[in-house]
């Protein structure tokens, strides 16, 4: 760990903020995302073993552990005053996934586990800070396809060092849209998501579901999708997401139609305004329990 700190010196984005230094947050996150990625492609030279969370579907590996203890870790270093709030509860977080006003990192350690799991190429790290509970650095990182999405307060996105935009488009019949078709083993959620499918399927240039929150709003962000639909998220999965596409000119709002409530677990991404309130009327609503500022 010692040696990875060491090396920050790299520059990243040229903003700083007067309870952080962003530009050593920045390099930071680049230094333990590479560690992080390292520790991922290692257990995919033989199928990750697993075990089971809340239910059958919501899976955990050695490795999600193993690359939370290197952020936290990593984190705690160099900012030993901030605030953390990670999905597997490693041992100094959080137990409130509340925003303050404090400097807070939110930390998905591998968003698309069963994704990690079975081989699939969709999976990532997510990192998220938050000063006066405003984003000012996320990042996204697929080791396997070696992306990286990179994002902060006032500077847009960068995919791979490249400035990037959403698409822009605003009609649902010239879309591809993002789903989960399954998101919990319960029957009132599958057939919400599924009933969704349906009813977006036969006006949208198409409908995919790849299995990660944070990279669906990353590909929002840089326009390889025009929107995405989700319900039943927490704050680690669209942390870094949410501001990725509302940098790149993007909107995000409540399923029904109203402002993005950030506990609420619901999401609509979107290129435009006009896409996202062509989505709203033809969508079947689910409201997800508890809301993330009823839990713990």
């Amino acid at each position: 760990m010692q040696a990875l700190l060491r090396t920050l010196q790299i520059p990243c984005f040229s903003r700083q903020f007067s309870q952080v230094d962003v530009d050593l947050a920045c390099s930071l996150v680049s230094e333990l995302t590479k560690e992080a990625g390292k520790i991922m492609m290692r257990a995919q030279e033989q199928k990750p073993e697993y075990t089971t969370k809340a239910h059958e579907r919501d899976l955990v590996t050695k490795s999600d552990r193993d690359v939370e203890r290197l952020l936290v870790r990593g984190i705690r270093e160099v900012f030993p005053d901030h605030e953390i709030i990670a999905e597997e509860g490693t041992q100094g977080t959080a137990k409130s996934w509340v925003l303050t006003d404090a400097p807070t990192w939110i930390i998905d350690p591998i968003d698309g586990t069963t994704n990690f799991v079975h081989g699939f190429p969709n999976f990532c790290t997510s990192i998220a800070l938050y000063v006066e509970k405003k984003s000012v650095l996320g990042w996204i990182e697929n080791p396997m396809l070696r992306q990286s999405y990179v994002t902060q307060l006032g500077k847009g996105i960068r995919f791979n060092g490249q400035p990037m935009r959403v698409s822009g488009q605003r009609e649902l019949k010239n879309s591809l849209v993002y789903m989960e078709c399954s998101i919990k083993n319960h029957e009132d959620v599958d057939n919400v998501s599924l009933k969704n499918i349906f009813r977006l399927g036969p006006t949208a240039h198409g409908i995919r579901t790849m299995g990660s929150t944070a990279l669906n709003l990353a590909q929002v962000a840089v326009g390889v999708c025009d929107a995405y639909l989700h319900c039943g998220s927490h704050v680690w999965d669209w942390a870094a997401g949410v501001p990725m596409v509302q940098e790149a000119g993007g909107i995000v709002i409540d399923p029904c139609g109203g402002p993005f409530d950030i506990y609420a677990r619901r999401m609509l991404a979107a290129a435009t305004p006009e896409l996202a309130y062509q989505i709203v009327p033809l969508i079947k609503q689910l409201f997800p329990t508890p809301r993330d500022d009823e839990t713990q």
